[in-house]
């Protein structure tokens, strides 16, 4: 965890500017590197009292072990160490104010205005929404 540690301080960043998937990866390594660490102090207790050889098979293991968190470790670290931050989000700009309602005429006729405003309202939110989205 010193790579990413080093490497988060370098930055100024801290885990919580990470992406989600990053601060998952680096909690499991985090409690891989505990389990780690439980499983060589009780082989080390079993060496100690046994006085027997040592286990060649657990040690071969416990290697690999130590291998992949140091590799996922590398990993993680290069990961920060090349992570740019996503530029903040513009603010929304307020949607046009819709033009007042005509007062209705006295005799009711059939108009096709009332769905020409409410196009051009749609239309106004449906582009804003994809640029929006664009930009995420």
């Amino acid at each position: 965890m010193k790579k990413i540690t080093a490497a988060l301080k370098t930055r100024g960043i801290t885990t919580k500017n990470l992406p989600s998937d990053i601060q998952e990866e680096i909690k499991k390594l985090s409690e891989t590197i505990k389990e780690y660490n439980a499983a060589v102090d009780e082989y080390e207790k079993e060496k100690q009292s046994e006085d027997a050889e040592p286990d060649e098979e657990t040690e071969k293991k416990l290697d690999d072990l130590e291998d992949a968190i140091a590799e996922k470790e590398q990993e993680l670290a290069d990961f920060v160490k090349s992570y740019e931050e996503p530029a903040p989000a513009p603010a929304e700009p307020a949607p046009a104010a819709a033009p007042a309602p005509t007062p209705a005429p006295a005799k009711k006729e059939d108009s096709s205005i009332g769905w020409l405003v409410f196009g051009g309202v749609v239309l106004v939110l449906t582009v804003g929404a994809v640029n929006l989205m664009k930009k995420k």
